[in-house]
């Protein structure tokens, strides 16, 4: 580590227009840029998506095929595709986040629109709840 605060960011976990809104879509790149231009130590880390097993741990099956499909409204009450795709990496991003934090550093996941998802409905501009998902990734780590 460079004594710089890891930032997870990817362009992929975030969309620049939404449909809806709430902007949580679209903050992701903004901070990431804020951060950048005004030379914050910070190094943006590029996270892996969560893949459908991480994610069905905390969501009914048939609720993610629907909305990552675009068949079925995300937390911002529409089906858009882009939207769907950015969803797993902003999970992701959570994960790396909690990952990479140590009593001496923390660290920053750019992703918001966690805390309203149920398992199987989203709802607040939240489609997944990344929260739970990193939480109980952490703890499959902690019990493997």
């Amino acid at each position: 580590m460079t004594g710089r605060i890891p930032v997870f960011f990817t362009a992929r976990q975030s969309v620049s227009t939404n449909s809806s809104f709430s902007p949580s879509a679209c903050k992701p790149a903004i901070v990431a840029k804020a951060l950048v231009d005004l030379g914050y130590p910070v190094e943006i880390l590029q996270p892996r998506p969560l893949n459908f097993h991480e994610l069905a741990k905390v969501h009914d099956e048939a609720y993610l095929r629907g909305v990552l499909s675009g068949k079925r409204s995300n937390g911002f009450g529409n089906k858009r595709r882009d939207v769907a795709r950015s969803l797993p990496y902003t999970s992701g991003s959570m994960l790396a986040a909690v990952l990479a934090a140590t009593p001496d550093l923390p660290s920053v996941s750019l992703s918001s629109g966690f805390h309203h998802a149920g398992w199987d409905h989203g709802g607040g501009f939240c489609t997944f709840n990344g929260l739970a998902a990193a939480a109980l990734a952490v703890l499959d780590r902690r019990v493997a």
